[in-house]
């Protein structure tokens, strides 16, 4: 939906445009994940790239964790996964989630 407004200042159509935008970054920061679950913390991941938040999206990792990219290639020391992410979050792609495979790691491999 398209609001129109009529503005008699041009600052009024300044602060008009400002507060349309603080309130939509306050939306979208507002929302919640539940990083308990595998799927509410990769929502969570997800969102942080779309914004382009690298420290948030960073807590999603274990100091030991092993992060495989999308040709199946593992990058394993966080300082290198740091950078792969970091490279994400500068594109700010609007990635989606369409189906969510959770593997088993560690001892729940067997």
């Amino acid at each position: 939906m398209v609001k129109i407004a009529t503005f008699a200042k041009p600052q009024n159509v300044v602060r008009y445009l400002w507060t349309q935008l603080i309130n939509r970054k306050t939306k979208e920061m507002t929302q919640n994940f539940d990083r308990t679950d595998p799927n509410g913390a990769d929502e969570y991941f997800l969102n942080c790239v779309r914004n382009g938040d690298l420290k948030n999206a960073m807590t999603c990792f274990d100091h030991e964790a092993v992060y495989i990219d999308k040709d199946g290639n593992a990058i394993s020391g966080f300082a290198n996964i740091e950078q792969v992410v970091a490279n994400l979050c500068n594109m700010k792609p609007d990635i989606n989630v369409y189906e969510h495979k959770n593997s088993p790691v560690g001892s729940d491999m067997m």
